[in-house]
């Protein structure tokens, strides 16, 4: 309050003599532009908009009604690092993301990358994982040329087991198997007589896999099973026990009403390799199903009896060329002359397989007359 008011300062002002009140000269004017135009020039040179190291960008005016575009971020060459180098290489399939419950936006730790988890999509599951299937045991493939190998198989009583019966171990003799545990064995034996499928079956492949000679008795028994997976099974695990008994259930198995429980059974014969199956096999050679007539032909050129050679003449001339050519396999191992002329004609066999094993079993003829 106690300043002077502005209408007082001016008229102070005009009052004042000792102001000077002429005109800027020429001179001044000239210097006050020279120091104006110095320091725009250098001004108007730099671009106070944009970031070091980053190209302006240009947005060009957008047609009346419609919004202009937002210009894409130029990425600066010190954010390129292998890391975004491989992640931009990598196909999209295999592309790993961040584990879970990690910070959104956290960095990694100097010198350790982040922790990666392949995305994979895994089926929602509620409640306990179910139990598998047991899988009927499949019947075994019999290649025409390429034999099986003969199992050890071992007759005799061992290990006061009556019956002479003996285990049968691939690849291993019969005594370096571990006694399996008598519990276990009667505690699978009594599963056998489970009303339910599944644990029969289970059961009576365990039983197969332990190949106790205490379990033999229940596995014959199962040869009688109402379900015909089962004894498809049992005549399957019975192949590892060398036995005039098993052999006896075997040839048994041959009359089954299921054509395949008389295929295991003619393949276990096989595998036996025992003369006593000749006369149960050469009758199956005569069986109403072709896959029947072809295993017991492959058996018996795994046994090699003479016996067989009329049978597998017959044979040759089957309607279903794998039995032919299973039979044309025989006579090759038994070496009879008079399959000379058999094999001879089935060189124009319409089947190629029966072909070749015919040429076959020309050269073993051939080298037998040598």
């Amino acid at each position: 309050m106690a300043r002077a008011s502005e209408l007082e300062g001016r008229l102070m002002a005009i009052l004042d003599t000792t102001r000077a009140r002429q005109a800027l000269t020429a001179r001044t004017l000239a210097t006050v532009f020279m120091v104006t135009v110095a320091i725009v020039t250098p001004m108007s040179a730099l671009d106070l908009w944009h970031a070091p190291g980053t190209a302006a960008q240009a947005v060009l005016a957008p047609p009346l009604g419609q919004p202009a575009p937002l210009p894409k971020p130029a990425t600066p060459a010190a954010a390129i690092t292998p890391e975004t180098r491989r992640e931009a290489a990598t196909p999209a399939a295999v592309r790993v993301e961040p584990q879970a419950g990690a910070a959104q936006g956290a960095a990694p730790a100097q010198g350790k990358p982040a922790a990666q988890t392949p995305v994979a999509s895994t089926p929602a599951h509620d409640g306990p994982m179910p139990m598998p299937t047991p899988t009927p045991t499949p019947t075994p493939s019999t290649p025409v040329v390429a034999p099986m190998p003969k199992p050890a198989v071992r007759g005799g009583v061992q290990g006061g087991v009556p019956g002479g019966v003996a285990p049968v171990k691939a690849g291993a003799p019969a005594s370096t198997r571990t006694p399996a545990d008598p519990k276990v064995i009667a505690a699978l034996t009594e599963a056998l007589k489970d009303t339910d499928l599944e644990v029969r079956q289970q059961a009576l492949f365990t039983l197969g896999r332990y190949g106790d000679p205490s379990s033999v008795d229940a596995i014959v028994g199962a040869l009688g099973d109402a379900d015909a997976e089962m004894r498809q099974q049992a005549a399957f695990a019975l192949r590892q026990y060398d036995s005039p008994r098993v052999r006896q259930a075997l040839a048994g198995a041959l009359k089954d009403k299921d054509a395949e429980v008389r295929q295991q059974a003619a393949f276990a014969l096989g595998t036996q390799r025992s003369k006593e199956s000749v006369d149960p096999l050469l009758a199956a050679l005569s069986d109403s199903d072709a896959e029947v007539r072809s295993h017991a032909a492959f058996a018996l050129a795994q046994i090699r009896d003479p016996r067989a050679a009329d049978a597998l003449m017959v044979a040759a001339k089957d309607k279903d060329p794998e039995v032919r050519a299973q039979a044309f396999l025989g006579l090759s191992r038994l070496g009879d002359p008079r399959a000379k002329d058999l094999a001879i004609a089935g060189l124009k066999d319409a089947s190629p397989e029966v072909r070749r094993v015919a040429a076959m079993t020309l050269a073993n003829l051939a080298d037998r007359d040598e």
